[in-house]
């Protein structure tokens, strides 16, 4: 969808009370069945995760944004190109929404545009699409409408203010527009704060304070995150095998949020049989970053993980495997999740990494089981429990390795893991394969 085509929906959306998933800004649904079906200035309760210091900062592929911890806040994310976070609070007589939509341009002329140039045409076709669909339909009326620039941490907005009101409800309302560049963009980031609630209410200078400040702490990536943190990461080494695989599975668990997007590629497996292999962008730079294996006929499943090329030879060599969700030792819930690498870059996996239970009957979210072929071989000859302050070799024993796993204690066999360490060569060999097609 282009620009043109989205802005037709954001404000539209956001005055019927878009909270809800079935009134989505980014949905193909016109904005005019959106209004009849909603009302203007509906609103929705909030929806997602309450926000705590854990997971106060949101990142998606092209920003990042912080929200207050710990006083009511709720969070949403959606994956695709909009790349939206939602976050909400319920006030009881009112509702307080800030919307953060990544806005594609996708014309080339428009790209062209200065920020200002850019800004100024599309607060202009807002401001029509309110008159036309809300004001015209008699959904609302609106005043107090200005088009100003601020300037907040030394960058500039280009903002639009507005208030509108239905016959229930009022809704002070504005609109950041906040651009990776002074010119030359291919795209940038709408930021939507509103206060909606029944006729009398009034939004508080401690609200405007909040919304200033999450507007304030958004940061823009220029480079998706992936790539910038592969960059980061560098190719494997020995002694930095714990820090490597700590940094992987804190981008595995981002693109984890996201979400799939539509496949990028997709080929038939001979290892798997009567499936295929999809490989997906999901940070959306052009570069492969997902996996999934799909059965005859599926298009959602959850065999799936995550691919990451170290030396930048155009050859995946770290695999996370999803594992699905499981207790942690503090009651909640953690994601459990093999990681399988080609540290030698011979294209044949030699390391697996397994989620453990060490103590207390939950996943051990800093340790996990390290199992080696050191000597490229093919067979696991060396294990070990990893974390911080902890390495504790696992002695071979009966013909394979003790591990404290998720499902209990379990001997894993030399020759059972000399198997699984073929397949996952096979799957790794299977993803380079279609990886280097059309190349």
């Amino acid at each position: 969808m282009s620009y043109r085509q989205r802005i037709v929906l954001i404000l539209v959306a956001t005055l019927a009370g878009c909270a809800s998933p079935s009134a989505r800004p980014w949905s193909t649904q016109n904005e005019a069945s959106l209004l009849a079906r909603r009302g203007a200035l509906d609103v929705d309760p909030p929806l997602g995760q309450r926000v705590t210091r854990q997971n106060s900062k949101v990142t998606m592929p092209h920003y990042t944004v912080r929200i207050p911890p710990d006083i009511g806040w709720q969070v949403q994310t959606e994956g695709g190109p909009s790349e939206t976070t939602t976050a909400s609070m319920d006030l009881g007589v009112s509702l307080l929404q800030m919307k953060f939509i990544r806005i594609v341009i996708a014309n080339e002329q428009l790209g062209a545009m200065t920020a200002k140039e850019v800004a100024d045409d599309f607060r202009k076709i807002e401001w029509n699409i309110m008159i036309e669909q809300g004001v015209k339909k008699g959904q609302y009326e609106l005043k107090d409408i200005t088009m100003t620039e601020e300037v907040l941490g030394g960058r500039t907005l280009y903002v639009m203010k507005y208030k509108a009101t239905s016959t229930r409800n009022w809704q002070d309302a504005q609109l950041y527009l906040l651009f990776p560049k002074e010119s030359h963009n291919d795209w940038f980031l709408a930021i939507h704060c509103s206060f909606t609630g029944s006729i009398g209410t009034h939004m508080s200078e401690d609200i405007k304070s909040q919304f200033l400040g999450m507007i304030q702490g958004v940061e823009l990536l220029l480079k998706p995150f992936v790539q910038g943190e592969v960059d980061a990461i560098g190719k494997f080494e020995w002694d930095q095998r714990l820090q490597i695989c700590n940094h992987i599975n804190q981008v595995a668990s981002r693109l984890l949020i996201i979400g799939m997007s539509s496949p990028m590629k997709t080929g038939n497996s001979k290892l798997l049989k009567d499936s295929r292999i999809a490989l997906y962008d999901n940070d959306f730079d052009g570069n492969i970053d997902t996996y999934a294996c799909l059965r005859a006929g599926e298009t959602n499943t959850m065999d799936f993980g995550f691919i990451f090329d170290l030396n930048h030879d155009g050859h995946m060599d770290y695999l996370v495997f999803n594992g699905g969700s499981f207790p942690t030792k503090d009651m909640k819930f953690g994601w459990m999740n093999y990681h399988v690498i080609d540290s030698n870059y011979d294209g044949k996996m030699d390391i697996m990494i397994y989620s453990v239970v060490l103590e207390g009957g939950g996943l051990d979210e800093d340790v996990r089981a390290w199992l080696y072929d050191t000597d490229f071989d093919g067979i696991i000859d060396k294990a070990e429990y990893l974390g911080p302050g902890v390495e504790m070799p696992i002695p071979e024993t009966e013909g394979g390795f003790l591990i404290r796993l998720p499902g209990g204690e379990k001997r894993l066999l030399k020759k059972d893991l000399q198997e699984g360490l073929a397949f996952w060569s096979s799957l790794l060999s299977e993803i380079n394969a279609l990886l280097a097609q059309g190349k």
